[in-house]
């Protein structure tokens, strides 16, 4: 109970000093806990790619503090053990009310537009978030197809999507991440470096063989070791199909040669849910290579270990399966 004392004095001290300043310097946070618990609450918060930490204390459910964000900063409050008690986004200026649970998830907050929806999202599928399976990442992901625009939807990715819960996770997150368009440098650079630790492994993996489905419904295998150069294309009616033929009928108007003028074989591989997507695809290009479809899309076994950001996309392998380059375009 000292101990709390002691920080309360310290805390109220900053507070003074700060005030000084004039509210235009500071953001200014309210807030009550369920239960009324006396504890300490550990303030942690990203700005400008830097992470800044601090103490207060709740006093019977009770706390207030002011902090310093010139620009847009996430302020994480956690207690005493880390776990986490709520998020919200603000900036020098604000005023954030905030009511919290001892779930994260289960929140409101007031003092803007942005951190209400957030918090709305959060507790609207409160028990979806809590799941420790797909679940989770499920919610999330139907949100930001919906929403691409949205602030709240890089929010959600890059705080509350689960990357590591399986190797379609991460090729879904790389998806997710192309499709937005809010993307401040200071709040997002960690998990853009997250994803890019997620590329550079699977661009270190080979790809010998593949199986797929060709057209007559037969299956094929694929053999890197066949072709000195081998170009994969991939995507599907609804990702990038017409940019896929027009680049794939350049090559094969340079009688099958790169822009380099290197000679390769094509495989051009549909991620189509549905294989009547994939038969009007085939009828639409009536492609003079070697088209497949994946029944599984990118999480194919071998290819899910490639982790494909996003359709179009195209790789280029030797003939030991080596990746010689990933790319959206040709």
């Amino acid at each position: 109970m000292r101990k709390i004392l002691v920080i309360q004095i310290v805390i109220a001290a900053i507070a003074l000093l700060m005030a000084a300043c004039g509210h235009s310097d500071t953001f200014v946070v309210n807030g009550t806990i369920e239960g009324a618990p006396t504890m300490n609450i550990r303030v942690i918060y990203t700005m400008r790619g830097q992470v800044f930490t601090g103490v207060t204390a709740a006093t019977d459910g009770k706390f207030s503090f002011k902090a310093a964000a010139p620009d847009t900063a996430i302020v994480e409050l956690y207690d005493n053990d880390y776990a986490l008690l709520g998020r919200f986004l603000t900036v020098n200026g604000e005023d954030i009310n905030l009511s919290l649970t001892r779930s994260p998830y289960r929140l409101t907050v007031e003092g803007n537009d942005i951190s209400q929806r957030w918090a709305k999202f959060l507790s609207d599928n409160a028990e979806a978030l809590q799941a420790a399976d797909g679940r989770h990442n499920a919610v999330i992901a139907k949100y930001i197809e919906a929403n691409p625009t949205d602030e709240v939807s890089t929010l959600l990715l890059i705080t509350e999507y689960n990357v590591a819960l399986s190797d379609s996770a991460a090729m879904q997150a790389q998806q997710l991440w192309q499709t937005l368009r809010w993307k401040p440098a200071g709040l997002t650079a960690s998990f853009a470096m997250q994803l890019t630790a997620v590329a550079d492994t699977a661009g270190h993996c080979t790809l010998d063989s593949l199986r797929y489905l060709r057209s007559g419904n037969t299956h094929a295998t694929f053999v890197a070791a066949d072709h000195p150069l081998t170009l994969i294309a991939i995507s599907s009616e609804r990702q990038g199909r017409d940019s896929t033929l027009a680049t794939l009928r350049r090559i094969k108007d340079n009688r099958n040669r790169l822009p380099d003028g290197r000679p390769v074989y094509i495989l051009d591989l549909s991620i189509d849910t549905d294989t009547l997507d994939w038969s009007r695809s085939l009828r639409r290009a009536r492609a003079p290579w070697h088209p497949g479809w994946l029944h599984t899309g990118p999480a194919t076994p071998p290819l899910r270990r490639l982790h494909i950001p996003t359709a179009p996309y195209y790789i280029l392998l030797d003939s030991a399966g080596t990746q010689l380059l990933r790319t959206t375009t040709l």
